[in-house]
């Protein structure tokens, strides 16, 4: 069951033009408006900022929906009587999300940054921050998903909710060319939140149908 919801999302998340591609295209659209805005000398200055923000910004984009399609087909509903638990379906739709959402804009980013004037030193740590803040921000945005699902708004009102959790990866992630620490401590958070908002997701998905 875990490994067919896995496939599935994935194939629906390449499939569905408002998923991987929606948040590549709005990660080049920001990095360019920055880009056009700054001129190349600043831009190269402030490349490995403007790239961590950009890509954590493109990954919360599409996660205020991670349930409404489960939700609104019915499918949320199997997943509470299938004999899995649903911690481990809802750590495989973010698997999958992250798969599909998160990890192409992590990617792009070294590209991105290379056209910015940015050399191998300075794309080590940003992707390597990135690869550790990405999985948190999406399980913290799991939360607010469940949180608000079936609620007007829904994306809006957890974004707002969840504000304050987002803000340690992304201030780790932007410093992580100039602190040593920040890998570590985004480190730490990406293995305390995936099995903790694992957790507290299912237990929110629990509550939809109480």
């Amino acid at each position: 069951m875990t490994w067919l919801l896995f496939t599935r999302d994935l194939m629906l998340a390449f499939r569905r033009g408002g998923g991987t591609w929606g948040t590549l295209a709005f990660c080049l659209i920001v990095f360019a408006v920055f880009a056009l805005s700054l001129g190349p000398d600043a831009l190269a200055q402030q490349a490995p900022r403007i790239l961590a923000v950009t890509v954590l910004l493109s990954c919360l984009l599409a996660l205020p929906g991670l349930f409404d399609r489960d939700f609104e087909d019915g499918t949320l509903e199997q997943y509470l009587l299938s004999p899995t638990p649903l911690e481990w379906l809802v750590l495989s739709k973010l698997a999958a999300f992250w798969l599909a959402s998160a990890l192409p804009l992590v990617l792009l980013a070294p590209l991105l940054g290379a056209m910015a004037g940015l050399d191998g030193a300075a794309l080590r740590p940003l992707l390597a921050a990135l690869l550790l803040a990405t999985p948190t921000l999406v399980a913290v945005g799991a939360v607010g998903a469940a949180l608000t699902l079936g609620t007007r708004r829904g994306g809006f009102t957890g974004a707002l909710i969840l504000l304050p959790l987002y803000l340690p990866a992304l201030i780790f992630t932007v410093s992580a060319n100039t602190n040593d620490d920040a890998l570590l401590m985004l480190a730490g958070m990406l293995l305390a939140a995936v099995p903790l908002c694992c957790l507290i997701t299912a237990g929110l998905l629990r509550l939809v149908y109480d």
